[in-house]
């Protein structure tokens, strides 16, 4: 049961394309209905779930963020509806979520259910680690990921660094929910009760996913920089996490060796150091080269912000594709783009749709706190602002916000199953 829960989840998390099938969550949809017709007592939890305050409510942001989506195309008579079709992939699969949901937790004790999804879901990305590493090191494993990429998709692979990955979007989306996992796995380990922070598994499991990010991009790193403050910042035995952050240090640094010095072939270890290395390590390298840490993508992301009219300011511009069929303004710039097609309300309006999914489990957490301060209500805390704090940050960068797919899944899992573990859903 646990293999088909993961099965289920990978396929809602990573949504990638299946011929004839159309998408891998529909196909979670197949399997999930066939579930619920050989279990109908399940049924009823389904309905419990969708009927629940927290699903209602975060439905209701999400039909209303697919009707402004046309909002600005009509006032501006741009006709400009291009977005629509974002917003409403991210519905579907948001309900598909919500869908999978009970199968996910069955057998799981209502008290357990937390750290069960939080676990599943680390599960989901070490499998897509892994299948990005025997990607690189193996054509033949390449070419059946490549079967399911959109063509325009595979073709970006950097010379076969990129695009190894069994998703839809093996870039920025990719890359910024692996940043994300990046959180929930240190939370994990430090919030599990066993304190065991980076014991020799869970030193692998993190050399498994780093080296997956590797091949996702490097705003994963952002992600991974504000895990390490919320590993260093959480309360627990400070000597026993210097030591085991210590250990993790030396179990990286002697498990790269091995395997980069006797498992890699010739040919890999050239593509190792000529492209993905530099890639990965860009602000490293230019650091070494020249004294600053600025990279390429840094240095057209600035571009991507500059000055406009009040008017577009404050409504918008009503144009999300410009006439190339490029972005608008050629900025791909996640505030920026929400500014110039919606104007800053709706820009507003995207923030706070955004912070629903932190505003219970943060008063949750408070309301504990008034009752008594502890080491788990503490650490809850700093667990929910890293990622309020990371998603924001990423927003800069790009469409994250009420936007990403697979930010936004995530989210709701992580969210949903700890207010059902709170008792606030």
């Amino acid at each position: 049961m646990y293999f088909l829960k993961v099965f289920l989840l990978f396929l809602v998390v990573f949504n990638f394309p299946i011929p004839i099938v159309y998408n891998s969550a529909i196909l979670a949809v197949f399997i999930a209905t066939i579930f619920y017709l050989s279990s109908p007592k399940e049924i009823n939890n389904l309905l419990i779930t969708f009927k629940s305050k927290f699903v209602v409510q975060l439905l209701a942001i999400f039909i209303v963020l697919n009707f402004m989506g046309f909002i600005p195309g009509l006032i501006h008579l741009t006709f400009d509806f291009t977005i629509a079709k974002a917003y409403l992939l991210v519905l579907f699969l948001l309900l598909v979520s919500i869908y999978l949901y009970p199968i996910l937790v069955v057998g799981i004790e209502l008290e357990k259910r937390f750290y069960f999804i939080l676990q599943l879901l680390v599960s989901v990305f070490l499998i897509q680690s892994c299948v990005e590493i025997f990607a690189f090191v193996n054509p033949a494993v390449k070419n059946v990921i490549s079967f399911f990429q959109k063509d325009f998709v595979s073709e970006k692979d950097m010379g076969g660094i990129r695009a190894l990955a069994l998703t839809g979007n093996p870039f920025f989306d990719l890359a910024s929910s692996f940043g994300l996992i990046f959180i929930v796995f240190v939370f994990k380990i430090i919030d599990d009760g066993k304190k065991e922070y980076f014991s020799f598994k869970n030193s692998l499991f993190f050399i498994v996913l780093f080296v997956g990010s590797f091949f996702a991009g490097r705003t994963a790193f952002v992600g991974l920089g504000i895990a390490l403050i919320l590993y260093f910042l959480s309360l627990g035995a400070r000597l026993k996490k210097g030591t085991s952050f210590i250990r993790l240090v030396l179990i990286v640094a002697g498990t790269s060796f091995f395997l980069y010095n006797i498992l890699l072939p010739s040919e890999t270890k050239e593509i190792v150091e000529n492209q993905l290395l530099p890639f990965v390590f860009e602000a490293v390298y230019n650091y070494i080269d020249s004294g600053e840490t600025s990279t390429k993508s840094g240095e057209i992301l600035q571009q991507m912000y500059f000055p406009i009219s009040w008017q577009t300011f404050l409504v918008g511009d009503g144009k999300y594709t410009g006439d190339d069929g490029g972005y608008y303004m050629h900025s791909d710039a996640g505030i920026m783009r929400n500014i110039l097609f919606y104007g800053i309300f709706g820009l507003l309006f995207i923030l706070f749709g955004h912070l629903f999914y932190f505003f219970k489990p943060l008063g949750r957490i408070l309301s504990e706190m008034k009752r008594g301060i502890s080491v788990a209500n503490v650490n809850k805390l700093l667990f929910f602002v890293s990622m309020l704090l990371y998603t924001l940050v990423l927003q800069y960068k790009g469409e994250v916000l009420l936007f990403m797919p697979i930010v936004q899944v995530l989210l709701f899992y992580i969210c949903f199953s700890f207010l059902e573990w709170a008792d606030d859903v």
